[in-house]
């Protein structure tokens, strides 16, 4: 695996959009490193490579600049490998993290190229994902009046595999039922292994309820393990440094964490990009 750092150059603002998508599309990462960045430059740049946002987890506290920019989840646990979102109907593709205060020791991000771990599992495992989609229940948090109608509404979203949908607006709530492969084929043609199996998902993210085999039948553990030991050993880890931004492909890499030393700061914003 391998990334693409800019070093000390021109202003953020002058990068041709270009260059960037050229390596982006190439490696799948891209760190700016060195730049002068502020939350406002951050918006502005990334504003180049997208039409619209990805709506953010409503658990992350937002930026008091703009509403797209959002912190990291915080706790001290570390994270496992997962791409952002992909149990969702609205799954970015692509993710930029910056950092304007690194850790001192631990909080490093970890990185999993989805391709690379794709080609390396075996044909048993490969077989079982290529004819067995994964379906995620989610219970996500939704703004209603509940002085209103209390009774359960059908809901409708234009996403294939997102079905049965309806809006509790007693507890309100919108449940949602995606239908997704655990692989899925890239812009680049290339089939690429993203998804949320290997993270601890119904401990991680509160709004997932379930995640099964569409069918119904179990995931072998011997699958899940072959996942995870694979990944393991194809996986690296960023070390931040401050005005750090990464531009990271999440339907090719999937991103975790270690874990966070108690009372060593560690101030890391995203954004997630349609």
């Amino acid at each position: 695996m391998r990334n693409y750092i800019f070093y000390k150059g021109k202003p953020l603002n002058q990068l041709l959009i270009k260059d960037v998508l050229y390596l982006y599309e190439k490696y799948g990462i891209v760190v700016f490193r060195s730049f002068d960045i502020n939350n406002f430059k951050l918006k502005k740049f990334v504003d180049k490579f997208t039409l619209k946002y990805s709506n953010d987890a409503s658990r992350r506290n937002k930026s008091e600049t703009h509403k797209e920019i959002n912190s990291v989840d915080s706790g001290l646990q570390p994270m496992k490998l997962h791409s952002e979102a992909s149990f969702s109907p609205s799954w970015p593709e692509i993710l930029w993290f910056y950092c304007s205060v690194p850790p001192k020791k631990y909080g490093q991000t970890t990185l999993c190229d989805g391709e690379e771990l794709w080609k390396k599992l075996s044909y048993k495992t490969k077989n079982f994902f290529l004819k067995n989609p994964l379906i995620y229940k989610m219970e996500i948090p939704i703004n209603v009046n509940v002085r209103g109608n209390l009774k359960k509404t059908k809901w409708y979203f234009d996403e294939i595999g997102t079905h049965d949908c309806f809006i509790d607006n007693k507890k309100g709530i919108i449940n949602i039922k995606q239908i997704r492969f655990a692989v899925s084929k890239n812009f680049r043609g290339k089939l690429s292994f993203c998804n949320h199996l290997i993270s601890s998902a119904l401990e991680m993210d509160p709004t997932i309820k379930s995640i099964g085999i569409l069918s119904g039948t179990k995931i072998p553990k011997s699958i899940l393990n072959e996942v995870t030991l694979v990944s393991q050993n194809i996986t690296y880890m960023h070390t931040w440094k401050k005005n750090d931004l990464i531009m990271i492909n999440n339907h090719r890499f999937m991103h975790g964490r270690t874990k966070i030393v108690k009372n060593d700061e560690r101030k890391i914003l995203n954004l997630q990009t349609l």
